[in-house]
């Protein structure tokens, strides 16, 4: 069985690997993973009254209890990562998180990113043979980690 999911999906993809290990294998495209870090870098404005509350230095420690990369300690699960260049809503640093927390653990892990010309829209109206390239990414994998 494996567990894949893009932006919040992604975010969820990242916490869920990082509390279980019964998936062969995931897929977090364009995700989410550190939400103190994200509150500086992405165009999801943050508010006092807004989704999370206050603003990113408001109560870090709260929102990293609610990241997934603060349980990548736990994660055995192989991932492969895929990240547009030109994400403004979820930016490429919180893939390469991911990435560097699999790699530091040696934990079996692929990355692919895509130009700065794609955007958080890349998988549904990225130009066609980029989106036909992550279909095969993603079906290369799927075909490795659930034989």
């Amino acid at each position: 069985m494996g567990v894949m999911g893009g932006s919040y999906g992604g975010y969820m993809t990242n916490w869920i690997v990082g509390h279980t290990n019964e998936f062969r294998g995931a897929i977090t495209d364009r995700c989410v993973s550190n939400l103190v870090s994200m509150g500086g870098n992405s165009d999801f404005a943050d508010k006092e009254d807004g989704y999370f509350g206050g603003n990113f230095w408001s109560r870090p420690e709260d929102r990293w209890r609610q990241s997934p990369i603060a349980h990548f300690g736990n994660v055995e699960t192989p991932m492969l990562i895929i990240h547009s260049e030109g994400d403004l809503r979820c930016n490429i640093e919180q893939s390469e998180q991911v990435f560097a927390a699999l790699k530091l653990r040696d934990i079996e892990a692929r990355f692919v990113r895509y130009p700065r010309s794609t955007s958080h829209g890349f998988s549904r109206g990225g130009a066609p043979d980029l989106r036909k390239h992550r279909l095969n990414e993603i079906l290369s994998w799927w075909k490795r980690q659930l034989k």
